[in-house]
């Protein structure tokens, strides 16, 4: 998996993506095409906002028939941190993947390349996330066990369906590496690139 650059086309896919899911959001309203492109200008756009978004590009295996092909490259999220405070080294990780690509394994890989952005390239000292119960807590929960993260809950976050539910958060901070290749929570050796993209030896 790597992260490249958000264009317009992708952000309006997130839209779709994202008003599929209003239980997992803090923004209580849908988005129309025309706010989405508004976010896209004002902030994607802006070096100087405090958020920090990419598209989340995976090797897809397809199938012709009964036969596998090469693999393509698909769009299959959106993730980032936003919220950056660069005086205390803190944002908030944000993650989206699309319904088609769920339960395949992307999203732990895209918390991975996120938080190797998150340490490598923007230097920040703590990343934090928070899930609603309505949402997907579960994923959230491996991924805490996974990187180690300390969680809490938070109690009466969001209210949906009639009732209030409350929230895991969780804190990441960057782990010590064990001697060798630098490795993820998935024992995935990264390297960074240029354009602060990252490549791994994990099969795509």
């Amino acid at each position: 998996m790597r992260l490249q650059p958000l264009t317009a086309d992708n952000m309006e896919q997130v839209r779709i993506w994202r008003n599929q899911v209003p239980q997992t959001l803090r923004t209580p309203y849908l988005l129309t095409a025309e706010q989405q492109a508004e976010y896209y200008r004002k902030v994607i756009c802006n070096r100087e906002s405090h958020t920090r978004y990419f598209a989340l590009i995976q090797n897809v295996p397809t199938q012709v028939g009964t036969h596998d092909t090469a693999p393509v490259e698909r769009f299959v999220g959106y993730g980032g941190i936003e919220g950056i405070q660069w005086e205390t080294r803190i944002g908030e990780l944000s993650l989206l993947i699309g319904p088609e690509y769920r339960r395949r394994g992307y999203g732990k890989r895209a918390v991975s390349c996120i938080l190797a952005h998150a340490w490598d390239v923007l230097g920040l000292e703590t990343v934090y996330a928070e899930c609603y119960e309505c949402g997907a807590p579960e994923f959230w929960r491996t991924i805490a066990k996974q990187h180690r993260a300390e969680t809490t809950t938070l109690p009466r976050r969001k209210y949906w369906d009639g009732q209030y539910w409350d929230s895991l958060y969780i804190t990441f901070t960057p782990q010590i590496p064990e001697p060798g290749p630098e490795r993820d929570a998935h024992g995935v050796a990264w390297i960074s690139i240029p354009q602060g993209d990252y490549i791994s030896d994990y099969p795509n």
